[in-house]
């Protein structure tokens, strides 16, 4: 019983795909794609329902001792706690929503033929175990399977589109870098092992908890070795130089995915290893996450501004976000992790609300990702003007908006634990940043349109709209993700 318990959700996933690779085999080519994405929402809104009710149960299960269930778990190697429940719904809600807001863009005519296949469906739902495994990984060992089952997999849906040379690009940098990062991250688990003797993160904590001697030398290369090789899943800058690139030649769902449902989970994984395993480190990788955060804002901030195709323009504001995520790891406290779950729940539900829109533009003749192309929707589509517009400010993070509370809560954690230089630069690179998402509201309203654009497909509108929803409702009650949030939190420091 723990054991379904506690790997259901990756048992349920692996039996999935695998199911769904097999039932796609026997369907007509037409129907396939379509098909196979319809179970496949099905099957991760029926893991959802699970999880959720799973997280209102969290007491009884655990009842008085939190690592109860988890100390059951084969070997130590992986961790069924608040945190993994927590990010797993996060993960599959936006799995669920690239699925549904994708299968427009890869049905219309104007798209690519030998896009619309199904296997692209089973390659995400790998992707998404991968995912799953990290944030439940508690060793070294489990760490590196999950990362690479994702890696892998999205590896092959960058390059979906083989007869574009833009995503044929796109996949092979990607690919090459990736590669680098995976052997970084493989020598610096082996310096880390060849120092402390143990993979297991709560083994690890224990025995630099324990140690009377200074911290080895060998042990701080694989460390930063380690976390150079997560940077570069987060995109964090100096390890950002895949993310315009491929992020503009991938196929757009896919690029989706990698802005939300990657992201969560390379992030969470960084929190896992930072918390679980190397807090007792803290003041020796505190200054890196630092260093990572200051250069990501200013760099993504101002390398945002003279963006015009929308997808360049999401990757490079994508990394002032992952900068100020990293303050709240440099506080590496309660608050501000909890603050950091906050903000990546708002960050993933705007990004989906975004791409509904990039996946719907298109003109009389082609598929465009130019943001001039959104001159005069406040004319043409007044409704998702407004929704877009909602989700622009709160990015901005102008009050009252749930972004704007998302990075209050954040700097006021870095205040609190006497970062004030960070909270400084993450503030400035906000109204830099603000710039260029009122840029979108004004291209929306005030420019000439030079024919009537709208957003094409119900799927698309209903998650932009739901996303707005979504933002408002978290500015007018926060409570209802920072209650889960603190829940969740508490197992990181329940050491």
């Amino acid at each position: 019983m723990t054991l379904w318990l506690s790997m259901g959700v990756e048992i349920a996933l692996a039996v999935g795909a695998l199911s769904l690779l097999l039932v796609g085999l026997f369907l007509p080519t037409s129907r396939a794609t379509r098909i196979v994405s319809h179970l496949a929402v099905a099957l991760m809104l029926i893991i959802i329902a699970a999880l959720l009710w799973v997280q209102e149960q969290l007491p009884i299960i655990f009842s008085s001792n939190a690592g109860e269930l988890t100390s059951l778990m084969l070997t130590k190697h992986f961790r069924f706690d608040a945190l993994a429940i927590y990010i797993k719904i996060l993960i599959l809600s936006a799995s669920v929503c690239v699925l549904v807001i994708g299968q427009g863009f890869i049905s219309c005519d104007l798209t690519q033929k030998n896009l619309n296949r199904f296997e692209y469906v089973i390659i995400l739902l790998l992707a998404v175990l991968g995912m799953c495994l990290m944030v439940s990984a508690q060793s070294l060992l489990a760490l590196y399977v999950g990362l690479e089952l994702q890696s892998l997999s999205l590896y092959i849906v960058a390059t979906l589109q083989r007869d574009s040379p833009r995503s044929s690009e796109a996949g092979l940098k990607y690919f090459m870098l990736g590669a680098l990062s995976s052997g970084l991250l493989l020598f610096g688990c082996s310096l880390i092992y060849g120092s402390v003797g143990v993979i297991n993160f709560e083994s690890i904590l224990i025995n630099l908890q324990n140690s009377n001697y200074h911290t080895p030398t060998m042990l701080l290369i694989g460390m930063v070795l380690t976390l150079s090789a997560i940077a570069f899943k987060v995109s964090a800058v100096p390890f950002h130089m895949w993310i315009p690139d491929v992020y503009e030649g991938a196929p757009s769902p896919i690029v989706a995915f990698f802005a939300t449902a990657s992201k969560i989970a390379a992030l969470t994984l960084l929190m896992r290893l930072l918390v679980e395993a190397f807090l007792p480190l803290r003041n020796d990788w505190q200054p890196i996450i630092a260093m990572l955060a200051i250069a990501s804002m200013i760099l993504g901030a101002l390398a945002t501004i003279p963006q015009t195709n929308m997808k360049r323009f999401i990757a490079y504001s994508s990394i002032t976000h992952v900068g100020i995520i990293l303050i709240g790891f440099a506080s590496a406290t309660p608050d501000s992790m909890r603050a950091v779950l906050f903000y990546l729940c708002i960050y993933v539900v705007m990004s989906l609300g975004l791409f509904a829109v990039l996946l719907a533009m298109r003109t009389s003749e082609q598929i465009t990702e130019r943001m001039q192309d959104l001159s005069g929707l406040a004319r043409s589509d007044a409704k998702a003007a407004l929704a877009l517009s909602v989700i622009m400010f709160s990015m901005a993070g102008l009050p009252p908006f749930a972004g704007f509370l998302a990075k209050f809560y954040i700097f006021l954690a870095a205040l609190r634990t006497n970062l004030a230089l960070l909270a400084i630069c993450g503030a400035l690179a906000s109204v830099i940043s603000a710039f260029y998402y009122i840029r979108i509201i004004k291209i929306m309203y005030f420019d000439q349109a030079q024919e009537n654009f709208v957003i094409h497909g119900r799927s698309n509108r209903w998650v932009l709209y739901a996303s707005a929803i979504a933002v408002l409702s978290l500015t007018i009650a926060p409570s209802l993700l920072l209650e889960r949030g603190g829940q969740a939190v508490f197992v990181l420091f329940s050491y």
